[in-house]
């Protein structure tokens, strides 16, 4: 009897536990009830150059914006536009900081780079470029460049582009020109020891060399060609793209909110491009920033385009569908 009389109490005791448990799952099983554990951060690695052009990056992870729309961005710093398309090809970043004419000859090349959002630009209320001359030079125009040598950052790329057709346009013979790759913190140096007659800068250091007062600018090699464009861009390989959409989506959303803060505060922005770059914050006050732009601006993509074709340096049969779709 005592056996069947613990047999009794324990089958109670489950039928008790069951049904308390049964309760408790009606009670909890409503989704406003349900607890959702929030998904980790992407992760995403951007190449960048650090300079006042990138400065939409800096304001993305001061502000939080890149936080805030789920990604943990992880900035490499690199020297140049080349060795960040570079990188990309590899693998070894996810976006890369580029100018204009490199992704269009990395795609040219092979590679399929596509802009995913807009970067700094360059129009009249924002001239970033200078071709610089020594005072004693004797050089007094562009026509007195004949003959002269000019240092630009890197050849075949955006700036040695639009030097050729700024030259071209006022009359002069670029093919008595020799060009020599200098980087821009070194063409002030450059000049200054006559190594070459002329450099094609670009800010902050048009406005450092200016304030050493041995220099004369002949002229922004830009905005003189096109009264406004597109400098850069961020780009991705198509691949990852395609596998990454919803990422791709969310650095879409946040560059967008650094842009807007970027172009609409300038002394906050100084302070964050300080934090990024080599600037001193007189120095940032003094130069001339770019004019940030999250889309892609098309008909200046499709000038560039153009521009860099007639050049020879393209296949004539590369169109903007190829890189921007």
């Amino acid at each position: 009897m005592k056996k069947n009389h613990n047999t009794i109490w324990l089958i109670l005791v489950l039928i008790l536990l069951g049904t308390i448990g049964y309760f408790l799952l009606e009670k909890n099983d409503t989704p406003q009830d349900l607890v959702i554990s929030e998904s980790e951060p992407v992760k995403l690695r951007i190449g960048y150059i650090p300079i006042a052009d990138c400065a939409q990056l800096y304001v993305g992870k001061e502000q939080g914006y890149f936080a805030e729309n789920g990604l943990e961005v992880e900035l490499t710093k690199m020297t140049g536009g080349a060795k960040i398309l570079e990188a990309l090809a590899g693998g070894s970043i996810d976006i890369a900081f580029s100018n204009v004419v490199s992704v269009m000859l990395a795609n040219n090349g092979g590679l399929d780079f596509i802009p995913i959002t807009g970067g700094p630009r360059t129009n009249r209320d924002h001239k970033e470029t200078g071709i610089l001359v020594l005072k004693d030079s004797g050089i007094k125009s562009l026509k007195d460049l004949e003959g002269k040598k000019i240092a630009v950052n890197t050849r075949k790329n955006i700036v040695e582009l639009f030097v050729l057709n700024y030259l071209e346009d006022s009359g002069v013979n670029t093919s008595t020109i020799e060009f020599v790759e200098s980087s821009f913190p070194q063409m002030y140096q450059l000049l200054d020891s006559k190594n070459v007659d002329a450099v094609a800068s670009i800010e902050p250091f048009v406005t450092f060399s200016m304030q050493t007062e041995k220099v004369n600018n002949l002229g922004d090699y830009f905005v003189s060609v096109m009264s406004s464009m597109e400098i850069s861009t961020y780009n991705a390989e198509a691949n990852w793209i395609n596998k990454n959409k919803e990422t791709v989506e969310k650095f879409r959303k946040s560059i967008s909110q650094a842009t807007d803060f970027a172009n609409n505060n300038r002394s906050e922005l100084e302070y964050i491009i300080t934090k990024y770059t080599s600037l001193k914050p007189d120095q940032v006050k003094n130069i001339v920033l770019p004019f940030y732009g999250s889309d892609i601006d098309e008909k200046s993509f499709g000038e560039i385009l153009n521009k860099t074709k007639s050049r020879g340096w393209i296949n004539n049969e590369l169109s903007m569908n190829d890189i921007l779709n």
